[in-house]
């Protein structure tokens, strides 16, 4: 056995260590910057990494990397952490830290690790020229290569020592840490969708310490760590495990003093490393761009005999590449995705459904099946339709008795994977989209894709820090987006709808929303009468402060974003005059006018004017 596996004991007798497996499996690296982000990619034996794109900073990349995660199915994400030779971290590691944190709360449960990246772009640079990419080129892919050069350096670091190197970014959201330090250091392992995250299940016995749970894990104590932050966050004094748990010790042993070399020389080894390493990784660049320029392989026709396939809600396009490779209907994933990239948007119309293709099709037949709308077989659930329809749907689509899914749904909630806090009602997870189906799909098959992808969309749009932020749970923020759903006239006025809510509800006053009424009645009518508004129900939201006790819908992307986004604003009253008019004000005699004249107007349309307050 090599010596660099071996252990020295402090009697100085060797004693042999078994070298822990190497982890097969795609990684994604990320190289921060202000205004753009690299993001680089290895094969699933991490030996090579390459260039996958560059996303411009902002709100959104997250939601980008936590794509590129998925449609590479990745098994760890690493992040690139700014110091200086020294090994100081200044105002951009804090930020670099910060924004891995919130990845982290998005991407769980893939772990997402802080690696060193010391003069990564500086070698990217010069590797890019030396290779001779002309310099206006080289701006624009400097940070690809940046990543390339921090996930190569991961990937080789491991497979010396046989562990992750750099620190783990933890999260805690209802998650169990495991103790096997074989496993990775504190993976956590979450029992369901990322919107779980509000409801704390760690205990703690007297002494505050954290107690086992039945898993085998440490369960956390609210004590430990707030939601979203990771220990070691922000500056925090470089001494302390970086990120453990409490309890589980430090990542590694504290090292030999007589190993330890003067800042200088470390400085210098960790720039040899790093041009070493970066050598390695912009040969892998190199790779790539001599692979790029190679023939692709493809078949040529309409291909022979019969296969399904099936898009899930949500994939991505090597996603799909990657699922006609494996079936058999194109040769390679390249060719798929030049196909797709040569036919401008086609990408884009690809919907989720089952399709029935061929083997050994061309590349191009086979996207254009895929981008026919008419050849998926799937089930369409449309923004805002309460769990009733969505039930009812789905006995229609798989020719079920009426009743079958609705039955399912309440026999079988435990396999929904729903929240706590909904008490097995999935009122409001029943995500708006498209789903496949296939002959083997089943009521609960297409119930569990719909709570997952409203998990998904529930946390990119980071409910959890915006529902704290406005003294709310997360339940209460998807309640709104569902008020806001049955409520606004069109997408534009979502946001608006979304403060006038709030802004009741800070200043304790009855919502007195006709959509909690309808929802309570089982219809869909805009007359509310005064009788209506005496209803004896919990969703009568004239007679009852705050909100209903659930959603009253299940609300689209726009709606969850409106609810977590709301317009600025003093509004108290609004009214929807006449389509497309929907007027706000916080003056109630100007609501009064408002009211008055949406009266006048359904008079004149023969509908019988409500008698009663609008909003």
């Amino acid at each position: 056995m090599n010596d660099r596996y071996r252990d020295v004991s402090h009697e100085g007798e060797p004693q042999p260590e078994a070298r822990p497996p190497w982890r097969r499996g795609r990684r994604i690296a990320v190289d921060v910057g202000d205004a753009r982000i690299g993001v680089a990619s290895c094969d699933p034996d991490g030996m090579i990494a390459t260039p996958v794109e560059t996303v411009p900073a902002g709100g959104r990349s997250q939601a980008r990397i936590l794509a590129i995660a998925e449609e590479y199915d990745a098994i760890e994400v690493i992040v690139g952490l700014p110091r200086s030779l020294s090994g100081k971290e200044g105002p951009a590691a804090a930020k670099v830290r910060l924004y891995a944190g919130q990845l982290a709360v998005k991407l769980a449960p893939v772990p997402v690790r802080l690696v060193d990246e010391r003069m990564s772009t500086v070698t990217a640079t010069h590797g890019l020229r030396a290779s001779g990419v002309k310099a206006k080129k080289g701006r624009s892919v400097v940070d690809q290569a940046a990543a390339v050069v921090i996930l190569q350096s991961a990937l080789e670091a491991e497979r010396v020592s046989g562990r992750p190197p750099g620190e783990s970014v933890y999260v805690y959201t209802r998650l169990a840490w495991t103790s096997d330090p074989d496993a990775g250091p504190g993976r956590p392992r979450p029992p369901g969708p990322l919107f779980l995250s509000q409801a704390r299940s760690g205990t703690a016995n007297s002494s505050g310490k954290p107690v086992r749970d039945s898993r085998g894990g440490t369960a956390m104590t609210d004590q430990d760590f707030t939601p979203g932050l990771t220990p070691g966050h922000l500056g925090a004094p470089p001494n302390e495990p970086e990120g453990r748990p409490p309890g589980l010790g430090p990542l590694h042993e504290p090292p030999d003093p007589e190993r330890l070399r003067t800042g200088l020389a470390c400085a210098l080894t960790a720039l040899a490393l790093v041009v070493l390493i970066g050598g390695a990784a912009l040969t892998g660049w190199s790779w790539w761009q001599g692979q790029r320029k190679q023939p692709t392989a493809d078949y040529a026709g309409g291909g022979t005999g019969v296969v399904e396939i099936s898009v899930p809600q949500g994939a991505g396009l090597i996603q799909i590449a990657g699922t006609l490779v494996r079936k058999g209907v194109v040769a390679s994933s390249q060719a798929f995705t030049k196909a797709a990239a040569g036919s401008g948007s086609a990408a884009g119309r690809i919907q989720a459904g089952t399709y029935t293709l061929r083997l050994k099709m061309s590349a191009a037949s086979a996207l254009a099946v895929l981008i026919d709308p008419a050849n998926a077989n799937g089930l369409t659930i449309p923004e805002g339709w309460r769990g009733t329809q969505v039930f009812a749907a789905i006995d229609q689509k798989l020719k079920l008795p009426k009743g079958t899914t609705e039955r399912a749904a309440q026999e079988q909630v435990a396999e929904l994977g729903l929240p706590e806090v909904t008490n097995g009602r999935p009122e409001g997870y029943l995500f708006p989209a498209t789903y496949s189906v296939t002959g083997d799909t089943t009521p609960v098959d297409l119930l569990k894709q719909m709570v997952q992808q409203a998990g998904k969309d529930f946390a990119s749009e980071d409910v959890e820090t915006v529902a704290a932020a406005m003294g709310q749970t997360p339940y209460g923020v998807l309640t709104v987006a569902s008020l806001v759903q049955g409520e606004a006239d069109n997408s534009e006025d979502m946001a608006k709808v979304a403060r006038v809510i709030y802004n009741r509800l800070a200043q304790k006053m009855p919502l007195q929303l006709d959509s909690t009424i309808n929802y309570a009645l089982g219809r869909s009518t805009l007359d509310t009468t005064v009788t209506d508004t005496k209803l004896d129900s919990p969703y009568n939201t004239y007679l009852h402060q705050g909100l209903p006790p659930t959603p009253i819908s299940n609300p689209g992307r726009q709606a969850i974003r409106a609810a977590a986004e709301p317009a600025a604003g003093d509004w108290l009253y609004f009214v929807t005059v006449k389509p497309g008019d929907t007027r706000f004000t916080d003056s109630l005699e100007q609501h009064a006018r408002n009211v008055a004249e949406f009266n006048a107007l359904r008079a004149a349309q023969g509908s019988p004017s409500p008698g009663a307050e609008k909003h």
